[in-house]
């Protein structure tokens, strides 16, 4: 019986030919801003992506979860396929990078499409080569996985009405402006910096690329949360803090309890 302690997983099984890998930290720092990109894309809703669908005349609120990503998984297929061709050419020097075989264990993405179920109409992603389905229930486990893995929070905001949506449109089209204009920021990178500096880490960069990617994030949050504790001992013991009218009672012990809380339902 496989144990289900993330803390030693390599890989993670969701359904019959999908399993997530585990990756140590090294692999991602390799790609970085590829691994996180496409982490981020494939576990995104669509509130995220309000402007990139409102470009493609689609309109956000309209999709389910599924439904799109059905569609940025789709893009990425179409991608693999023109990688193949153009290793089929010996174009080498034209092949986009691809993150796929760090985040997946053996997902082959060539033959992949969306298949309808003549009997229920409900949609699934099929590849005719594998006869590997990616259906709603298997994608509602894989993302609630893979943010447990990367420690990304499932976004469920939605707009109140019209006006609040084109606000909202228009708001993150200027933030995306903005952002297209800077140089990208290594996000692990400094994460390990900092975490090998802290007097609570006691691991060293070697020790630390070899980690995997989950057991370092929990780390990360133990320490975040034992910072925290020892910063209200001191406000409680100077009397600056009240621990009776604390609302958060888990900063009273440096214990972080209750591990990743995100919501992925």
């Amino acid at each position: 019986m496989e144990s289900n302690c993330w803390l030693r997983k390599q890989r993670i099984p969701i359904a019959n030919g999908v399993v997530l890998r585990v990756p140590t930290i090294e692999e991602v720092l390799d790609i970085e801003q590829l691994y996180y990109s496409t982490a981020s894309t494939l576990t995104a809703v669509p509130y995220q992506f309000m402007v990139q669908l409102d470009d493609m005349g689609v309109d956000y609120t309209t999709i389910t979860e599924f439904q799109f990503f059905q569609m940025m998984f789709l893009s990425y297929v179409k991608q693999e396929t023109i990688n193949k061709l153009l290793e089929e050419q010996g174009m080498y020097d034209q092949i986009t990078p691809s993150a796929f075989n760090v985040i997946f264990e053996d997902l082959e993405l060539v033959g992949f499409d969306i298949y309808v179920n003549p009997e229920t109409q409900e949609t699934c992603l099929l590849n005719s080569i594998t006869n590997v389905e990616i259906n709603e229930f298997v994608y509602y486990q894989l993302v609630k996985a893979m943010r447990k893995l990367n420690n990304f929070e499932h976004v469920k905001a939605k707009p109140g009405n019209e006006s609040a949506k084109k606000y909202l449109m228009e708001k993150e089209r200027r933030r995306l402006k903005r952002e297209s204009k800077k140089p990208y920021e290594p996000y692990l990178e400094k994460l390990v910096v900092s975490m090998v500096n802290m007097p609570e880490f006691k691991y060293n960069y070697e020790q630390t690329f070899g980690m995997s990617l989950y057991v370092f994030n929990e780390s990360l949050a133990q320490v975040q949360h034992k910072v925290t504790f020892d910063k209200t001992m001191i406000g409680v013991s100077i009397g600056f803090a009240d621990t009776k009218k604390m609302t958060d009672k888990s900063i009273l012990s440096w214990i972080r309890l209750g591990g990743n809380s995100h919501d992925q339902s």
